[in-house]
């Protein structure tokens, strides 16, 4: 997991791209699952157990679905972005 940083350090964590990520984008965000929020904002949660939020397997339920060029341009706020 390079790219890591300890998230008691308040910074955002991309991670490595995974298998799955790899041919959309060189990185991913870091996926917490929603009964490990509280453990991970809770200061007092030891940096080993944090990292072991990190090791979810939320990625592999994940789909990825193509979309058109026309979503990814930020001047383009129309229904077709939903199509």
């Amino acid at each position: 997991m390079s790219n890591v940083q300890c998230p008691m350090s308040n910074v955002q964590c991309p991670m490595s791209k995974t298998d799955f990520m790899q041919p959309i984008h060189e990185r991913m965000p870091v996926i917490i699952t929603p009964d490990s929020y509280s453990q991970w904002l809770d200061k007092s949660t030891d940096e080993n157990q944090v990292f072991e939020l990190l090791n979810n397997q939320v990625i592999s339920s994940m789909m990825a679905t193509p979309i058109s060029g026309w979503v990814n341009n930020p001047r383009h706020n129309d229904e077709r972005c939903l199509s």
